[in-house]
């Protein structure tokens, strides 16, 4: 008996989640120590960054870039339709998906039952390069590898080379970066690393990266262990917690905590409540708060001794130079 490939493996979510992946990277594009991914290696400062307020703007911007950070677009990563959300790189995605389904409708391939199916197709981009998607489907687990195949590939001003692999089905699954290289206007950055996606339920899903991002404009690395962003959706917004250990690259590690998770209604781009915390050698630590969808408190404890002595307050676009906002 023979019947059609499933459209499922090809589903909406799971290309929308792959392209989430890449973006929560490529911001950094726009805008333990020492290990990394194949052919991408941490250079960046080891040790247990001091937290203080002349550091502490930057390293949360440093997070807000090379991580997933507070943004609407890098965190709302069930809702690939969220009108004006939807970054380029899950645009293309979804894109490369619906060219897929319509060339397997056009050849009207069948496959036996029972049978692990080979994945072969290619991608032109609109600006030059190609995309050549290659693996299997197993028809029997219903799970795919799938290797993404990038040669200057390039959509909407954004050129990508390098291979993602994507393993799993639609409620687990990992995309690992080989190198990856993504060039946006004049910067480029380069990933290696994973990122593992679990589907808890159809409103809430969990991001977690373990990856180096080399930001090759200012020659910096940046990593990420263990970092997790879990998200629930509802029709208002997006609640979701971070926490982890992020790497930068000029002043060392500190460990990512969400004291109150944080919502971020679906017009806002910035959330309008939620705390975490940011926590540095010798108890140095400084506690970020969503006061509105527009704006922000970071207060800072320098000296550990458990009590802020430094606070400012702004809008999200200032958060990189608090220490000289007054």
């Amino acid at each position: 008996m023979k019947r059609a490939i499933p459209q499922k493996i090809f589903s909406r979510k799971m290309f929308f989640l792959i392209g989430i992946s890449l973006y929560a990277f490529i911001l950094g594009a726009c805008g333990g120590g020492g290990g990394g991914g194949a052919g991408l290696t941490y250079t960046g400062k080891t040790t247990q960054a001091s937290v203080s307020p002349e550091n502490s703007g930057k390293i949360l911007s440093d997070v807000q870039e090379f991580g997933a950070g507070l943004r609407n677009e890098e965190i709302s990563f069930l809702k690939p339709g969220k009108t004006g959300t939807q970054p380029d790189q899950t645009t293309i995605m979804f894109n490369i998906m619906q060219h897929i389904r319509a060339a397997i409708s056009n050849q009207n391939r069948h496959f036996a039952a029972n049978k692990v199916v080979p994945i072969n197709e290619t991608e032109l981009g609109s600006c030059g390069g190609n995309l050549t998607i290659t693996g299997t489907f197993d028809d029997v687990t219903e799970e795919i590898n799938l290797n993404f195949h990038f040669n200057q590939f390039c959509e909407n001003g954004t050129t990508t080379s390098g291979t993602i692999n994507a393993q799993g089905n639609e409620t687990q699954f990992t995309v690992t970066y080989s190198a990856v290289t993504i060039t946006r206007l004049s910067n480029t950055v380069s990933i290696a690393g994973t990122v593992d996606f679990e589907i808890h339920t159809t409103n809430q899903s969990t991001m977690t990266m373990n990856a180096v991002v080399q930001d090759h404009l200012s020659g910096k690395s940046f990593q990420l262990e263990n970092y997790r962003v879990t998200a629930t959706e509802s029709e208002t917004g997006t609640t979701f917690n971070i926490s982890g250990r992020f790497f930068s690259s000029d002043e060392g590690f500190i460990d990512i905590t969400t004291i109150t998770p944080f919502f971020v209604a679906n017009a806002n781009e910035f959330p309008s409540s939620g705390v975490l915390e940011i926590l540095g050698s010798n108890g140095t630590k400084a506690r970020l708060t969503a006061t509105n969808s527009t704006g922000f408190k970071l207060e800072v404890d320098a000296d550990g001794n458990g009590t802020f002595e430094w606070m400012v307050s702004g809008p999200w676009e200032v958060l990189e130079n608090t220490s000289t906002v007054s």
